[in-house]
């Protein structure tokens, strides 16, 4: 694969206005530069919308659209139905990406077998710097399975995929149903297709 192409980042919004700056900042600090963001606003009521279009301006890469329905599902099937990137991967508006993400994500994708989705670790944070005891155990949690490679084995204990923190190539996206969750939340859903597929996560 030629490191070239393209990285498509989906990324529904809704009412993140304080969070939104810091979130695009770390995208366009990004060392890997070969991205598109599709940010998808699901009728968010804040000012949302505004830090958006003023990021489009100031960066090519990063595309608006409103969400053509009324949930996450929705502004997912949105912005992915806009995508060109050879890559897939998500983003949630409230969070931030450490600067080598989408390097050292891609760079596991272009070396891996067929079949395998490139999956990071996570670190839970606030405004004040103290998350709850629930969050600080569920990213030891996390971080554990992807050091050991246990993801299938603790599927049926909570999700062990977080949104955030995964890419894939597009053909083999599609292949598994992409943003089509019908029966679990979305990234639940999204770990036990990839399961019952047979893909490999190399974390």
């Amino acid at each position: 694969m030629k490191s070239s192409e393209l990285i498509s980042i989906i990324m529904p919004v809704q009412d993140t206005e304080q969070y939104l700056p810091q979130c695009l900042d770390s995208m366009i600090a990004q060392t890997e530069a070969h991205w598109e963001l599709i940010a998808v606003n699901d009728h968010s009521k804040d000012g949302s919308c505004n830090v958006l279009a003023a990021y489009a301006i100031k960066d090519p890469r990063i595309t608006v659209l409103n969400s053509t329905g009324h949930n996450i599902i929705a502004a997912l099937q949105t912005g992915y139905a806009a995508s060109k990137g050879v890559f897939i991967c998500r983003m949630d508006s409230d969070d931030i990406m450490h600067p080598r993400k989408l390097e050292l994500l891609r760079s596991k994708l272009e070396s891996a077998q067929p079949k395998t989705v490139a999956a990071g670790n996570v670190r839970y944070f606030t405004d004040n710097g103290a998350i709850g005891d629930g969050y600080a155990r569920y990213a030891k949690w996390l971080n554990t399975i992807a050091k050991n490679g246990l993801y299938w084995s603790e599927l049926y204990k909570e999700c062990v995929l977080p949104s955030c923190c995964w890419m894939m190539r597009r053909n083999e996206f599609e292949e598994v149903g992409g943003f089509d969750s019908i029966s679990y939340p979305e990234d639940y859903d999204f770990c036990f297709r990839l399961y019952q597929s047979g893909y490999r996560v190399d974390g």
